[in-house]
């Protein structure tokens, strides 16, 4: 996804709240990052400095992720992990 989608300002941060915001950067950079836009005036400041601080981070919405399976979650089609142990019934 990250080849398709760059959160911007006009993609993302113009649509989302200042606490989301906050929380992006944080999650994409670190705390000072956050604090950085928590410390910005405006909603409008904050977003421009979100952009610059995520811009070519790999950050991406929760909805666009995609989770990667391990041997540990993969599953069969009737939705059983064949390396998962099993209950054995008491004789």
């Amino acid at each position: 996804m990250t080849k398709w989608f760059e959160p911007t300002g006009d993609s993302y941060f113009s649509h989302i709240n200042r606490q989301s915001i906050e929380a992006v950067t944080r999650e994409a950079k670190a705390d000072q990052a956050a604090l950085a836009v928590k410390a910005a005036g405006k909603k409008l400041e904050a977003v421009g400095i979100a952009e610059r601080m995520v811009v070519d981070s790999g950050w991406l919405p929760e909805p666009v992720r995609i989770s990667v399976r391990t041997a540990d979650t993969e599953r069969d089609d009737a939705g059983f992990n064949e390396d998962a142990p099993r209950p054995v019934a008491a004789e």
